[in-house]
């Protein structure tokens, strides 16, 4: 059986969240990472957004851009594997997510168009 590896990201990424009224469906949006996600409640939206981030990360690590990316955000990585270790191609990344209601101009919370 392997082992897993978990790196840690010290820092939190904010999606605004809405319904979309013609789905039905939770619409999230990371303006800082440019990502738009979607579910049909809020776990199946947040194991949607975990899958992404990994993916991403991933990409990013497998390209030895990771940490660059990770300051220009003002975020911090733990222990991140050797580059090119069996360690970093099933990395699972820990990232703190932050859902936060979407607000339309007047302050209030709104949904998705």
């Amino acid at each position: 059986m392997s082992t897993v590896t978990v790196i840690n990201i010290e820092g939190q990424v904010q999606w605004e969240i809405g319904r979309d009224n013609r789905s039905g469906e939770i619409v999230a949006v990371c303006k800082p990472l440019g990502m738009v996600m979607h579910g049909k409640d809020v776990l199946d939206l947040q194991t949607g957004i975990n899958d992404s981030l990994n993916l991403l990360f991933r990409n990013l690590l497998r390209a030895g851009e990771l940490d660059a990316f990770l300051r220009a955000h003002g975020w911090k990585a733990g222990q991140l594997p050797v580059a090119h270790s069996p360690e970093w191609e099933d990395a699972n990344f820990n990232v703190p997510i932050e859902l936060i209601a979407a607000k339309g101009r007047d302050g209030q919370a709104r949904t998705a168009h």
